[in-house]
């Protein structure tokens, strides 16, 4: 089993005390989370949430669906890193199908990040720190520009948005 190494100055821990995640911020349960995960998975995941959190100072995260997610008037990415060394964000409008995104077309993505779903999810997969962070910027830029539409599509779509608490 490969050892754990810190990637934030803060001693290893061999299992994550997870604290109740609240949907609207629960750093410390993230923190656990990416703590109990192995390299180089953790490195990839640690770098995702800090480039997330930066893109826009409204966005907090919690423990969503077993992974570290991230809101911003509703959850709106998920990682998934359940998959060895890739690690995937997943970019969302919640739980429920969103018929009425046009997030596609309000997302530039000219590095071609992007792996399309369906009309209003998209994935980013990582396969080695290396791509991620060679990707930092442009991931910040797709990020910012999906919670700013997600953000206003929960805040015309009241449906939307009440299936954001499932």
């Amino acid at each position: 089993m490969p050892k754990k190494k810190s990637v934030n100055g803060a001693k290893p821990v061999k299992a994550a005390k997870l604290v109740k995640s609240s949907e609207f911020d629960d750093s410390p349960a993230v923190s656990a989370l990416i703590e109990s995960m192995l390299d180089p998975g953790r490195a990839m995941v640690f770098e995702i949430r800090k480039t997330i959190m930066k893109a826009n100072p409204k966005i907090t995260e919690g423990i969503k669906w077993n992974s570290p997610s991230f809101y911003w008037n509703g959850w709106f990415a998920t990682v998934n890193a359940r998959k060895g060394t890739e690690v995937m964000l997943v970019l969302h409008h919640g739980p429920a199908a969103c018929t009425d995104s046009e997030v596609r077309s309000a997302v530039a993505d000219p590095s071609q990040l992007l792996k399309w779903h369906s009309a209003d999810r998209a994935s980013i997969t990582f396969t080695n720190l290396k791509m991620l962070q060679e990707s930092q910027s442009a991931l910040a830029a797709i990020v910012k520009e999906w919670a700013t539409y997600h953000s206003a599509l929960l805040n015309r779509n009241p449906t939307t948005k009440k299936n954001q608490t499932r």
